[in-house]
């Protein structure tokens, strides 16, 4: 075993006491989220988007808010595979946010393409309709064709 190994341990309270003293310490099973990690990850991802700004020639982009909290996730993610007790969150919970934030995407990319849904189907409907399924398509096709020749 090395420093930072998760070991699973089984047994009565008191033989589980006693074997955190060997070990660094006891994780126990969790129901509650770690709301202010949560909190000051997405609270902090949200101003570096603000203010985090790349120069590109005479340009310069911000990384934008989505792309912060990304970010920052990411950084609190890589943390807690270092130190499992940091920013507990059950896997229920991760699932219930992960399903909500790709519907909320979905419903935000379907509000701002509504309006102009009509008119872009009256004008070139068919045209889309076939991109799309070429789009589509060719991937999938290609990944069939040449993915047994790629992978070994």
């Amino acid at each position: 075993m090395e420093r930072g190994d998760i070991l699973h341990a089984t047994g009565s309270e008191a033989a589980i006491e006693k074997l955190g003293t060997v070990v660094d310490r006891v994780l126990r099973p969790f129901e509650e989220t770690d709301l202010a990690a949560l909190g000051v990850a997405i609270f902090i991802g949200v101003l570096a988007g603000t203010i985090v700004s790349i120069p590109l020639g005479h340009m310069r982009f911000n990384i934008g808010t989505t792309v912060g909290t990304f970010l920052a996730g990411s950084i609190v993610g890589r943390v807690r595979s270092l130190k499992p007790w940091f920013a507990r969150i059950p896997g229920a919970a991760i699932l219930f946010m992960s399903s909500l934030g790709l519907a909320a995407f979905i419903a935000m990319v379907g509000l701002k393409a509504g309006p102009g849904l009509v008119n872009a189907f009256s004008g070139s409907g068919y045209l889309l309709l076939i991109g799309g399924m070429i789009v589509t398509l060719v991937p999938l096709i290609s990944g069939i064709f040449f993915g047994p020749t790629f992978s070994g």
